[in-house]
């Protein structure tokens, strides 16, 4: 992995990405990915950068609907800005932290 400083975007939609379906099987291997990406970068920006997708699927797949393994200690120590708030409120309670995402969006 590696971090370039520019603003870049490529969106790519395949039919039946894990990323797009809903069941519990596919949100739980998408967020055991997530917590799983941290350990093959040293770079704070890239490691800030998966702390923030991880919150934004947490929400997207209303996450505090099923008994998912969510390394939330991880999230916040590697979270920056105002997603280490999103990561405190996950912290104190998953279901709070998604309602109020879905909330201010």
């Amino acid at each position: 992995m590696g971090y370039l400083n520019e603003k870049l975007y490529f969106y790519r939609q395949r039919e039946n990405s894990i990323t797009d379906r809903t069941g519990e099987k596919n949100i739980s291997d998408l967020i055991y990915i997530f917590g799983e990406m941290y350990q093959y970068t040293d770079n704070r920006l890239i490691k800030a950068n998966i702390s923030k997708r991880y919150l934004h699927a947490l929400v997207k797949f209303r996450a505090w609907q099923y008994d998912l393994k969510i390394d939330k200690r991880k999230i916040f120590s590697n979270a920056r800005g105002f997603d280490k708030i999103r990561a405190f409120v996950l912290c104190m309670n998953t279901k709070w932290y998604c309602r109020l995402s879905e909330w201010l969006t």
